[in-house]
């Protein structure tokens, strides 16, 4: 877990959500998992559950929106099974990225798909 992510992460605690990082989802048959999802919150008042990805990286736009379509999608597909006790209003896909190379807090990507 980098900084970024530790940061989102108890972000979302001290809001009052319950947090889980780094899980690992779609175990393989051969060994190994679908993918690692940074962090899922839920809040359990108000019954949003949240997944973030946090990103430091320097890749093109390109790169991220196909990386995080993988991602979030593999999060959609799993994240009910690691809450199966609570039912939750609504599932939100977040990704922030941060360091110089950052053009926004939302990508072109994600605006569009919002807007």
């Amino acid at each position: 877990m980098n900084w970024l992510e530790q940061l989102v992460a108890e972000w979302y605690e001290y809001q009052g959500y319950f947090v889980r990082r780094n899980v690992l989802v779609g175990r393989r048959a051969n060994g190994g998992w679908e993918c690692e999802l940074d962090v899922v919150a839920f809040h359990p008042g108000l019954r949003p559950l949240v997944h973030i990805e946090p990103s430091m990286d320097s890749n093109s736009w390109e790169v991220r929106a196909q990386r995080y379509a993988r991602r979030f999608e593999a999060g959609r597909r799993h994240i009910p099974k690691l809450f199966e006790a609570s039912r939750f209003r609504s599932v939100s896909s977040r990704s922030r990225f941060s360091g110089w190379a950052a053009r926004s807090t939302t990508p072109s990507w994600q605006a569009a798909r919002s807007g």
